[in-house]
């Protein structure tokens, strides 16, 4: 007989080292499996935090934060409450208690195979009654969290294998050919091929643009695409020949079913990696004729509130269904005659680029689940209350560009997958020129290690790690990349750090009960606490150098503004005015007096400098791209940003007085890009974060 504890519905196998509910197992890490055991094995009794920590961790070092993270996971997965704990008791300071009732011989009475009829009937007798409530209207809690498995589904085929990145297919009228972007050739260019596993591709684009995002119009005639290095949108006969500018700005077009209209999201584009396929802010959707002319704006700033992401039309032609994506996304349709907004039935989640099904009856997209896990879905309209249904999942790679052949049949799209590293440059402090080449000192398969800043004696960094299953830690570790250290483990995100004035501590931003305010954790013991209890409209959050002032963004109807929040004091104060001009992304001058910040002009962000109690904007960029301003040089008189410009991203900085630029490095291929670029206290090194996107191109088969 199987060693293993029942109480309420779970069933914990001791043998097979698994916790399940009614016979579906539950998705628990191996410590938190540990940490579970040992509280069954001493149920009744106090286990404290040092026991928990000692057997579970053994001599690895880490924080109380740790084991909360795992309690807490435990908690969720359970069905349990902190607040009045059934199963795991809160034994203030000490540690933990089980207190739930506990079976270690399940229902003797009955065979193992009875026990799972049993379960199975309870399950289906649980089951009925949230069934007919999500029927009447209820929602369900996350997108991606009840799901079902599509029966329909055949196979999977890659179409492409390639080294670089193929990118954005979409099926030909005909459903015989498929158009995509790849960078094979160098650059990103427009290719045409069959749709089926074999056969031969022809370039249709070399001219350098940069090309993405291809489609193919109702008639095969023309293809639309958007030209990262030239920007707007562009058309091109589908056998090759001139290209023609249709709009001056704009991406991701898709054409209307009878040919006659092209729309697309404004908001410039940004990279093909997995960080930026959710669309920039102040990104809102328009139209404009097959043969040119004015665009004709169809969205409009808070109608809905955030960013409006890639359209894709109705079959009648009426409507265009995008997403919405601000801290969490919807799905939206709207009218084109008047623009009247209908949201669909779906509760909030994170949607990616959705896409109506030849009959209208359905739509697919990409999303994820709570662990970060990619995929494919589909939600039938008009069957209110019944949950998406997950057509694949892809773990860590995302799908996207998803397209529908004309008979319903297959869907194709691009997986995608990208490595996010940390990278430093040696700099010389007299030229502010390269005086080397960057070093890789931060390498893995993180899903994000992003935002770095260096400690006030330039002897360490921290920055933030996204990985799957977690929202955002932050990290620190020396300047040559050893000596890494998790700081914070808490389920909500922490974001965006910042040195306090003495380097003993790191603040940020952090969402523990519903808002986001800044906290900050010791570094020589670990221990996180409250900075203020003033909530932050907005997870990035920059603490001064001096670290008496907090400079935050906040997104309204108008656009970007930023603030300021005097820690000692406890006012609050506007610093730009949204109705004039939209400005975020702040960061702080090392004396503490400016801000370079973000101003966003339709496609295009240019770097401003505002004094940091607030006054007029000066522009110091004006060149078409994007500019995004990160740190400033020890001297306050240089600002290092990254720069997206000719479809390349690359470092450089700009003259505070003068308005001279520099190129620190050499532009990169478009499937890499290079961010948020921190200067040392010495000057003599940035470190930066460094990413690169690859991926290919797949075909679902659908019954």
């Amino acid at each position: 007989m199987r060693q293993g504890y029942w109480f309420e519905d779970i069933e914990v196998d001791v043998d097979g080292f698994q916790v399940s509910r009614q016979g579906k197992l539950l998705p628990l890490e191996p410590r938190a499996i540990r940490v579970l055991l040992l509280l069954l094995e001493r149920r009744g009794r106090l286990v404290t935090k040092d026991q928990l920590m000692r057997t579970v961790w053994g001599e690895t070092f880490v924080t109380d934060n740790a084991l909360t993270r795992v309690i807490a996971q435990l908690r969720r997965e359970l069905g349990d409450d902190a607040k009045r704990g059934r199963i795991i008791e809160t034994v203030p300071t000490q540690g933990y208690r089980f207190i739930a009732s506990v079976s270690q011989e399940g229902p003797a009475s009955k065979p193992v195979q009875a026990r799972r009829d049993h379960r199975r009937l309870a399950a289906v007798l649980i089951f009925l009654p949230a069934a007919l409530l999500m029927a009447g209207g209820l929602a369900w809690r996350y997108v991606g969290r009840t799901v079902t498995r599509l029966p329909g589904t055949l196979r999977t085929i890659q179409l492409t294998t390639s080294t670089g990145l193929d990118h954005s297919p979409t099926f030909s009228p005909d459903g015989s050919r498929i158009a995509f972007s790849s960078d094979r050739s160098g650059g990103f260019e427009i290719y045409l091929r069959p749709s089926r596993a074999a056969g031969r591709e022809v370039q249709l684009t070399q001219d350098g643009g940069e090309n993405v995002h291809p489609a193919l119009a109702p008639d095969g005639q023309e293809i639309a695409y958007h030209s990262a290095a030239k920007g707007g949108i562009w058309v091109i006969p589908s056998l090759g020949g001139h290209a023609r500018m249709v709009s001056e700005f704009g991406a991701e077009p898709a054409w209307s079913p009878d040919g006659k209209w092209i729309a697309f999201r404004s908001g410039g584009f940004l990279s093909l990696s997995i960080a930026e396929t959710t669309p920039p802010i102040g990104s809102r959707l328009w139209v404009v004729a097959r043969e040119g002319g004015t665009p004709r704006q169809v969205t409009h700033t808070d109608q809905p509130p955030g960013a409006h992401g890639a359209p894709s039309w109705s079959p009648d032609g009426k409507r265009l269904l995008f997403a919405s994506s601000e801290v969490n996304g919807k799905l939206w349709t709207v009218a084109l005659q008047d623009g009247k907004l209908v949201p669909l039935p779906l509760p909030e989640g994170f949607y990616l680029q959705p896409i109506f099904s030849p009959d209208g009856r359905s739509v697919y997209y990409a999303s994820r689940s709570e662990d970060l896990s990619f995929g494919l879905w589909r939600v039938r309209l008009g069957f209110r209350g019944e949950p998406p249904v997950a057509l694949t999942q892809t773990g860590h790679a995302l799908p996207v560009d998803v397209s529908v052949s004309p008979d319903g049949r297959k869907l194709s799209y691009g997986l995608i997958s990208s490595t996010s590293s940390l990278a430093v440059l040696p700099v010389s402090l007299s030229s502010g020129e390269a005086a080397g080449q960057a070093k890789l000192v931060r390498e893995d398969t993180s899903f994000r290690n992003t935002f770095p800043a260096f400690s006030p004696d330039g002897r360490r960094i921290a920055f933030h790690v996204r990985r799957r299953g977690v929202e955002a830690d932050i990290y620190v570790m020396n300047a040559d990349g050893g000596g890494m250290e998790q700081l914070t483990a808490h389920p909500g995100p922490d974001m965006m750090p910042s040195w306090t004035p003495d380097g003993k501590a790191v603040a940020y931003s952090s969402n523990r009960d519903g808002a986001f305010r800044l906290w900050r954790v010791s570094i020589e013991n670990g221990k996180e606490e409250l900075v203020t209890k003033a909530v932050l409209p907005r997870r990035l959050t920059r603490l001064s150098p001096d670290g008496r002032t907090v400079v935050s963004q906040e997104s309204t109807r108008e656009g970007l503004a930023l603030w300021s929040l005097d820690l000692e004091q406890g006012r609050t104060r506007r610093l730009t005015d949204p109705g004039k001009e939209s400005i975020g992304y702040p960061c702080w001058s090392r004396d503490s007096r400016w801000l370079a910040a973000e101003k966003t002009e339709l496609d295009d962000r240019q770097i401003v400098v505002i004094p940091a109690t607030g006054g007029a904007a000066r522009a110091l960029t004006s060149q078409r791209g994007q500019n995004w301003p990160y740190s400033w040089s020890p001297d306050n008189q240089r600002i290092a940003f990254a720069a997206l410009r000719n479809g390349r991203w690359s470092l450089w900085w700009v003259d505070k007085k003068t308005g001279r630029q520099h190129r620190l490095t050499d532009p990169a291929p478009l499937r890499t890009y290079v961010r948020y670029p921190d200067w040392s206290p010495a000057g003599d090194r940035i470190v930066y974060e460094h990413s690169e996107t690859r991926g290919n191109l797949y075909i679902l088969e659908l019954r």
